[in-house]
């Protein structure tokens, strides 16, 4: 029997059951079919329940795609997986081919003959290969130069395209007294909602001669990975603090104090940024700043008489104020008069980075044939937006003027 046949049965035994039990006179025989009768469709409810599993088992897999390799947003940072990127990658690098055995580790997203173009240089033929994985290789720069990229909101999208954002606001509703027979008054959440695009942004070409690459013991694709994702998570490390005046805006804040001298800040006024804030976002909020403030901050000492900076929950040195964790943002304002050199708030509620269809690592052998050269090149889609909240998740330290 099918699921839904053995449901019917089922439904059916237990409403015989309750018809045999509830009569007038219950005779023995009665009982003893009521006890066979439960005992039936508690066999069945079993039966049910694994085929509801099974069921949603084959959903589940209708509906899901073949899991990705590892690539970009991959959560496997293992060292295995690491190594067998660096493999793949390493191949790709020095010789534009995959071979079977690495395929599986780098994901290629195209692989197409070249002619003639608007380019002015000599293309004549072979091929553009574009791989898209190794991200353990770039991780590490993340947490070496993007810790504002990592504290923000995340959001990846299979493309590039303009989706629709919808923001509410309802932080000024609450409970409201009536009467009796009085009715309820409408309170509708405030909605509104924006649309977020992308930008394609890309590294720069590096060249690198092929006799170097053929003859150089030195570890050229790990030199090469690493000067790119340096040079990725610090332009969003930039764009993320200043904006890029297209699809990317600068985090945003309100006003939460502003100090008496334009120079240096006091101990009692981060005290008050910290009150600042509504207690909501208290509890995940972090302090943004570059190196330098937070190295202006080392000599402050609390009314306790202990320095203001303290160690994290890893215990690490100068990571934390007040409990919350510092978020160094090196393109953040410095202290100058007017400039808003800290902000504490919940950069993930505040703020959402859009990463389009991962990054890609372009190798150009034909481009610079005459020269005998290899170029690379990566090309990223990303957006950024602030989210509108009445809350206002993130206030800032305002220098006076």
């Amino acid at each position: 029997m099918n699921l839904q046949e053995t449901t019917s049965k089922r439904n059916k035994l237990m409403v015989d059951a309750n018809a045999l039990i509830t009569k007038a006179e219950v005779t023995t025989e009665d009982r003893s079919n009521f006890d066979r009768m439960i005992a039936d469709a508690d066999g069945m409810s079993a039966d049910i329940t694994r085929m509801n599993a099974v069921e949603d088992f084959n959903s589940e897999q209708r509906s899901t795609q073949r899991p990705p390799r590892a690539g970009f947003g991959n959560e496997d940072h293992s060292e295995e997986n690491a190594t067998n990127q660096k493999r793949a990658f390493k191949e790709w690098f020095r010789t534009g081919q995959i071979s079977s055995e690495n395929r599986a580790f780098l994901r290629t997203e195209e692989q197409r003959d070249l002619g003639q173009g608007a380019i002015s240089a000599p293309i004549t033929g072979g091929n553009v290969l574009v791989p898209t994985g190794f991200d353990p290789i770039l991780h590490a720069a993340l947490k070496n130069y993007g810790q504002i990229v990592d504290a923000v909101g995340q959001l990846s999208t299979s493309s590039g395209g303009p989706i629709n954002v919808a923001t509410d606001n309802d932080t000024a509703q609450g409970l409201t007294l009536v009467g009796e027979a009085v009715a309820a008054v409408e309170t509708d959440p405030t909605v509104a909602g924006f649309t977020s695009n992308t930008d394609t942004a890309t590294s720069g070409v590096v060249k690198i001669s092929n006799q170097l690459l053929q003859d150089s013991e030195f570890d050229l694709e790990a030199w090469i990975s690493q000067k790119f994702s340096t040079r990725y998570y610090r332009g969003l490390s930039q764009w993320i603090a200043q904006g890029n005046s297209s699809n990317m805006a600068a985090l945003g804040s309100t006003l939460g104090v502003t100090t008496i001298n334009p120079t240096y800040i006091v101990y009692g006024e981060l005290v008050s940024l910290f009150g600042s804030l509504d207690v909501a976002y208290v509890a995940n909020a972090s302090w943004v700043m570059t190196s330098t403030t937070r190295a202006n901050l080392m000599g402050l000492i609390s009314t306790t008489g202990q320095p203001i900076l303290q160690t994290d929950v890893a215990g690490n040195p100068f990571s934390s104020i007040f409990g919350r964790p510092i978020v160094i943002s090196e393109y953040s304002p410095a202290i100058a008069a007017t400039n808003k050199p800290i902000l504490f708030g919940d950069l993930k509620s505040a703020y959402t980075l859009r990463q389009a269809g991962g990054f890609a690592i372009k190798r150009l052998d034909q481009l610079f044939a005459l020269t005998n050269e290899t170029g690379y090149v990566m090309f990223s889609r990303v957006g950024g937006y602030n989210i509108a909240t009445g809350g206002v998740p993130v206030r800032s330290l305002t220098m006076h003027a």
